[in-house]
């Protein structure tokens, strides 16, 4: 049973992981922030290294060093834009992540692009309190809330004009309004896509087609194949570098003269990481299978509390696989696993955002582990 002495004991939070300094990348785009330097909480591994870092037998030196590289390539082309020298180490063999495969929306409330259109914004406290019903379920900090409201009009501006990376109101269906009926929702306009060449949405090929050129551009190093083993941090607790495991098996020690940032994603192919923090089974997973906790795990080893990892998004579904075919029949390979919220009857679910959410809603009130 998840036990409220075990939540207490695996509690995790962004707070807690920058007092180690290293930040918790979710959007990435603002991870360039200073990161604070206080005091760690008690450790129970990691390496230790000398407050200059003078004893580490550095094998490379970066100013901002990237773990995971999808949502984390936004960071990186932040860090270069900015002048910085970023490495970016994915364990996979491609880069993208499980970002690669979405459709790379973004939602942008007070975003330009609606003046533009003639679609009147609500006020900030509005927007906050759409956010705040939104998150009835999860613990979002209401100043991390408070901050993306007041800031994400400039950080999308950003984008677009100094990393020159177009972007468009999504004025069509499917997902032009806001995904769920509560206070605050707009029936479009927030939701915003990044265009390629021919100004149309670039969904799933936004890393290929717009990110990873910027980042070739902009001279950031990529290692692929390269896995994080530990966080270093110095005698203050302050991490300044990580040691990962490269191609060949080879060990390699980077430092991070000004940031470490974690974009690693989630740990739902990590079998016993789910079992410890998720409150039923997990069937399945629309993540990349390298989806496997490095980032928290490394977190965690240098004292770093674990709060929110119980806290996901499930859906009921039902799983059906098809065969593939050419245009002669002959099947090629199994598609992608495909999924489908199905009443009990069998008939087409409701695509009303607000019963298809009452059932992960349900799921969340259950207060032990469930077979769901």
């Amino acid at each position: 049973m998840f036990t409220k002495e075990t939540e207490e004991r695996t509690l995790f939070s962004r707070r807690d992981i920058v007092k180690q300094g290293v930040l918790a990348s979710g959007a990435g785009v603002l991870a360039i922030a200073g990161l604070a330097s206080c005091g760690p909480l008690e450790k129970s591994g990691g390496e230790k290294e000398g407050a200059s870092g003078e004893d580490a037998g550095w094998d490379e030196e970066y100013d901002v060093l990237v773990v995971g590289s999808g949502c984390g390539l936004y960071a990186a082309l932040v860090a270069a834009q900015e002048g910085a020298s970023v490495c970016v180490i994915e364990k996979a063999s491609l880069l993208g992540g499980t970002t690669a495969l979405s459709g790379n929306m973004c939602w942008v409330p007070n975003n330009r692009h609606m003046e533009e259109e003639g679609i009147e914004e609500a006020s900030p406290s509005q927007i906050l309190s759409y956010l705040v019903a939104a998150d009835a379920y999860c613990d979002a900090r209401p100043e991390i809330l408070e901050h993306f409201v007041a800031h994400a009009r400039d950080t999308f501006s950003y984008l677009e004009d100094d990393i020159q990376l177009p972007m468009g109101i999504r004025m069509s269906l499917p997902l032009r309004g806001d995904y769920y009926d509560l206070p605050g929702a707009l029936p479009q306009g927030r939701s915003m896509d990044f265009l390629d060449s021919e100004g149309k949405p670039a969904g799933n090929k936004t890393i290929e087609k717009l990110i990873l050129p910027k980042i070739q551009e902009k001279g950031v190093v990529t290692k692929t194949e390269t896995t994080l083993r530990s966080l270093i941090i110095d005698e203050d607790g302050t991490v300044i570098g990580l040691t990962a495991k490269g191609k060949g098996n080879k060990t390699i020690r980077l430092k991070g003269k000004k940031a470490v940032i974690l974009a690693s994603g989630g740990f739902d192919w990590n079998e016993s990481m789910v079992n410890a923090y998720l409150r039923g089974p997990l069937f399945s997973s629309v993540g990349v299978d390298s989806n496997t906790g490095d980032g928290h795990r490394a977190a965690l080893e240098i004292g770093a509390i674990c709060r929110t990892a119980g806290e996901c998004r499930p859906l009921s579904l039902t799983m059906r696989r098809a065969t593939r075919r050419s245009a002669t029949g002959e099947p090629i390979g199994p598609s992608p696993i495909r999924y489908w919220l199905t009443r009990r009857d069998g008939a087409s679910p409701t695509k009303r955002p607000r019963i298809r959410h009452a059932i992960p809603r349900s799921m969340l009130t259950i207060p032990q582990r469930a077979a769901i």
